[in-house]
């Protein structure tokens, strides 16, 4: 699944813009598609601080999931694009606390301690809250050194040993998919894009109006 926030220019618009712009070469190139491009820009900055603000996830991770398409022709105006797209990141990154070894020797399972982790910020849960296979999840440093949250799904590996899988926690465009996040992202794009259209257009004609 992906997220994605269309940045459109309405006909009536562009052709207004057009207008304004009659004598000027390369008129798209020069205020239509830099307007565009800069709204998706503050676009692309919304998302990652809400994304941070909200997600315990590495900053990185939140500027890697955000893309940006170039703003291209569709039908009779212009569209640009703005995708959300992550893979799904291990839970031990979701501000599992605390972040250390519970597969305890000596004791049983059952006895090895809890941990917490967050989907969003103040959303604390259990580790024991998250159940995927026949075992409760457990911390474990695997042999090539990573860090991460198991758990025993009940099958065997074909060497005969216990197969055990970490655990994922979501995307993140799980976190920005919603009718609320999208809409005011879309509604703050749209509102911000006649200013930002009209700077372009008047720097086009004071630069390029006479046809040079």
């Amino acid at each position: 699944m992906t997220v994605s926030v269309e940045i459109t220019i309405e006909p009536q618009e562009l052709d207004a813009a057009m207008e304004r712009l009659k004598d000027v070469p390369y008129a798209f190139q020069r205020a239509v598609y830099p307007a565009v491009a800069e709204v998706m820009q503050e676009v692309r900055n919304h998302l990652a601080e809400y994304i941070s603000s909200d997600v315990p996830l590495p900053p990185k991770a939140a500027l890697k999931a955000i893309r940006l398409y170039a703003p291209r022709m569709q039908g009779d105006g212009v569209v640009g694009e703005v995708v959300v797209q992550s893979r799904m990141f291990p839970l031990i990154d979701y501000d599992v606390q605390p972040k250390e070894i519970t597969a305890r020797k000596g004791l049983h399972p059952r006895q090895w301690p809890d941990f917490t982790f967050s989907l969003r910020r103040g959303d604390l849960r259990a580790g024991r809250s998250r159940v995927q296979g026949v075992s409760l999840p457990f911390i474990a440093r695997m042999p090539a050194g990573h860090l991460g949250v198991y758990y025993r799904t009940g099958r065997k590996t074909k060497k005969g040993n216990v197969q055990i899988k970490e655990s994922y926690g979501p995307t993140v465009q799980y976190h920005v998919a919603t009718p609320e996040v999208e809409g005011a992202i879309s509604e703050q794009a749209h509102s911000n894009f006649p200013a930002i259209l009209a700077r372009y257009v008047d720097q086009a004609l004071a630069n390029h109006g006479g046809g040079e």
